[in-house]
């Protein structure tokens, strides 16, 4: 997996995730976003990379979840996301993927 540590490597490590062989095995594997295309467009302010991603909507996440322009987590759904977060990051783990970014939960979240 090191060979992918570069200053823009997420479809090489999105496209590793997907065809890990052992990937579909963990109870992780489905708390993970998977690619399944990405190309590139240009536009007004530059050519950038665009991710063709299997997951849930915005649209999904936020149902029922409003509270002004702030999204606000309902206290039922905090443990099963707890759990699944979890998940992800230890089939990240034993893929040999090291994730960070997870200042959103840390700062959102008080479990």
């Amino acid at each position: 997996m090191a060979r992918f540590v570069n200053a823009s490597n997420e479809i090489d490590v999105l496209q590793y995730l997907r065809d890990a062989p052992q990937s579909r095995n963990h109870l992780g594997h489905e708390h993970i976003l998977g690619i399944l295309d990405h190309f590139r467009a240009s536009g007004p302010n530059g050519t950038h990379n665009v991710l063709v991603l299997v997951g849930p909507s915005l649209d999904e996440l936020r149902s029922g979840n409003d509270v002004g322009e702030e999204f606000v987590w309902k206290q039922s759904s905090l443990r099963i996301t707890s759990k699944e977060v979890a998940l992800g990051i230890a089939y990240l783990h034993e893929l040999g993927v090291a994730h960070s970014g997870m200042v959103l939960l840390s700062h959102k979240l008080l479990l």
